[in-house]
């Protein structure tokens, strides 16, 4: 069963989802989960020409800055 409820960190003060934030992308670069998701796009053939990346709920938005600087065309 799929519950919907208010995301707390939109409601959150700004310095607190700052931090909540930042936690996130730490988390994704401890886990590895930023560098599977590079090696994974490292591998497929539309990489070598430009392309557009939608990051549906972004978070903090670090997946989307490390394929911006990883495939910079």
């Amino acid at each position: 069963t799929r519950v919907c409820e208010p995301e707390e960190l939109d409601s959150a003060p700004a310095e607190v989802a700052a931090l909540n934030l930042a936690d996130i992308a730490r988390i994704n670069y401890l886990t590895g989960a930023r560098h599977h998701l590079l090696s994974q796009l490292t591998r497929q053939p539309f990489t070598r020409q430009p392309f557009r990346f939608l990051d549906v709920g972004a978070a903090s938005g670090d997946f989307a800055r490390a394929v911006s600087h990883r495939f910079p065309q």
